[in-house]
């Protein structure tokens, strides 16, 4: 090659890499994946070019694109090689329910770097999820030696002190490092949390509302304002849903298969049902499957007016994305759940894409809920759960656009009652099973196992026998509550 030729040849490879950063940094998903796509082709030994590769896959819910670039990178040296580990643990656990493929690459980032506290705070989420409180506390306490006022490890070291019977030994610790924290807002608001949980273990009411507002403010004032619930701009989101809904919307989709979607109110009960039905032979729990939200999120936007446009065509190509997605994980013989409590937003577009689809919603006596949201820390996920007068407004809405659905379709959406389970568990179980379509087996009524993995905010209760510890719960809040709202209106 003459040099004015490789000149030329390096100025485009140049360009090329601008071209595929340049839309990476502007979360251009796709375009950037066909940059890189192309940058490799000319310059395939690039290790950071593979790891952006992956990066993307993974962005596209390309889940084994991602997992074999995220390799390439690493056979070609990539830099801090513990953060690729831990992207394909994240994969494996999230999404593939792989997880134990996962815990060997969190091992693996931390053979690398023993520092790395990532590795380890996600190394005690994952043994979490399977049920092993003392490998848990192990990993967290290894990320405490790392960064002693880490607020995630502390507060999750309270969980299964909690869980454990020690309630009073979590406080006390909790108490002591909150003496001494430093002035990190977030390891702040998470140890607050914990407290609270741990003294309404204790029955110490009004310590545990204290800790628990002290923790929703700190956390409330972290988010950003843009972030922050708007009672006005929600109530509008809903009634767009309503009026791009308003009628079943005719499809000439037939016999596609169709998972289980579990949905309501975040925790009203959901993965209490998702755990009962996957007691089932037939029935594989799916978790909080993010298919929904991503369709609407990369190709609905504006939603829900762009969902407006949709053929039959287009739902059909939604339904095979999905159970393309569910044959990857080998689950296309199961009946498959996917639990998005969220996704009671978007019932008209599931119905458009499986008008088969079974829907179960789950709830509970509002008040109850009302303060599982303010008890537990979403971070901004949940930009109405940091104050009641938001929560109460979510709820409102919520019930609005239930009834609009449950008027939409009478016959495929089951409203599951948490409290009435935990009381009256055979019969309500029994006609949960049967509204499903399946033959009743008896161990839907077993206790859950110790070790299958559970991805939930209330890993260790939903490990339990069925309770009803958790119903009439607001009475000890009720001179809380009623400040912000008129109890009896609920």
């Amino acid at each position: 090659m003459q040099a004015g030729q490789s000149d030329r040849s390096i100025a485009q490879i140049a360009e090329l890499a601008k071209v595929a950063v340049r839309h990476l940094q502007q979360s251009q998903f796709a375009e950037a994946l066909d940059a890189f796509q192309r940058l490799i082709a000319v310059r395939p030994d690039n290790a950071d070019d593979w790891f952006n590769l992956g990066y993307l896959h993974r962005c596209l819910r390309q889940f084994h694109p991602s997992l074999d670039a995220y390799q390439r990178a690493l056979t070609l040296g990539v830099s801090q090689p513990e953060e690729v580990h831990v992207n394909c643990a994240a994969i494996l656990m999230d999404h593939l329910d792989r997880s134990e493929d996962a815990q060997i690459e969190l091992e693996k980032a931390l053979s690398l770097n023993p520092r790395y506290i990532t590795a380890w705070l996600n190394l005690g989420n994952l043994h979490e999820d399977c049920g092993r409180q003392i490998e848990a506390r192990s990993a967290y306490e290894a990320a405490l030696a790392i960064y002693p006022a880490n607020g995630r490890a502390h507060a999750r070291i309270a969980a299964i002190d909690i869980f454990e019977g020690k309630s009073a030994q979590a406080a006390e610790n909790l108490q002591q490092k909150l003496a001494r924290a430093a002035n990190d807002r977030e390891d702040i608001a998470e140890m607050q949390f914990a407290l609270g949980h741990a003294m309404d273990d204790q029955g110490r009411f009004d310590e545990a509302w204290a800790a628990f507002s002290a923790a929703n403010s700190l956390a409330y004032g972290m988010l950003d304002p843009l972030q922050r619930y708007n009672p006005q701009a929600h109530k509008q989101h809903v009634q767009d849903i309503k009026c791009t809904f308003r009628t079943r919307i005719a499809s000439s989709i037939r016999d596609v298969p169709a998972p289980i979607f579990i949905c309501g109110m975040f925790r009203s009960g959901s993965t209490l049902a998702e755990q009962i039905l996957s007691r089932h032979s037939r029935v594989t729990a799916g978790g909080e499957r993010e298919f929904i939200p991503a369709i609407i999120g990369d190709q609905l936007q504006p939603y829900p007016q762009a969902a407006q446009s949709l053929t039959d065509t287009d739902f059909a190509a939604f339904a095979k994305t999905y159970n393309d997605n569910l044959k990857e994980l080998q689950l296309a013989d199961s009946i498959f759940t996917d639990k998005r409590p969220d996704n009671f937003l978007h019932i008209g577009l599931i119905k458009s894409i499986f008008p088969n689809a079974k829907i179960i919603h789950t709830f509970r006596n509002t008040l109850d809920n009302i303060l599982s949201i303010y008890f537990l820390y979403f971070a901004s996920s949940v930009s109405y759960g940091f104050r009641i007068p938001d929560i109460v407004h979510y709820i409102d809405q919520y019930r609005e656009l239930m009834d609009h659905w449950k008027g939409l379709y009478p016959d495929d959406i089951y409203d599951l009652d948490y409290d009435e389970v935990v009381k009256y568990p055979e019969d309500r179980i029994r006609r949960l099973v049967e509204f499903c379509g399946i033959d009743w087996e008896p161990q839907c009524l077993m206790v859950p196992s110790k070790t299958k993995a559970v991805k939930t905010a209330s890993n260790w209760q939903v490990r339990q026998p069925l309770h009803n510890k958790s119903s009439g719960r607001w009475k000890n809040y009720e001179k809380f509550l009623s400040q912000y709202a008129d109890i009896s209106a609920f």
